[in-house]
């Protein structure tokens, strides 16, 4: 699945996006992580440069794309998301319209 969405830096700092920071739930709770490899390729084949790994300016949106690699059957996803900060274990959910 290739996920595009829009990620804020709320800090008063820049900050580094990673991969780690995201991950995808289906409805019976399976996580399935961002795969570097197939986001860097789909980057790369689209002549773009990749925000993932670089620092993001505080109060700045920026529009991500990421590959994860999910099994055929399962539906009704959400993406686990934390912050830039890493001051909380805790990840929101959102819904995923696919």
């Amino acid at each position: 699945i290739i996920l595009s969405f829009e990620v804020e830096n709320l800090a008063s700092r820049s900050r580094v996006l990673d991969y780690s920071m995201f991950r995808l739930l289906d409805r019976a709770k399976n996580t399935f992580s961002i795969s570097p490899d197939l986001t860097w390729s789909l980057y790369r084949l689209t002549n773009r440069s990749s925000p993932w790994g670089s620092r993001i300016p505080p109060n700045t949106p920026t529009t991500v794309q990421a590959v994860f690699l999910v099994a055929r059957g399962p539906v009704g996803f959400k993406l686990a998301c934390r912050d830039f900060d890493w001051r909380s274990n805790d990840y929101i959910e959102l819904e995923v319209e696919i």
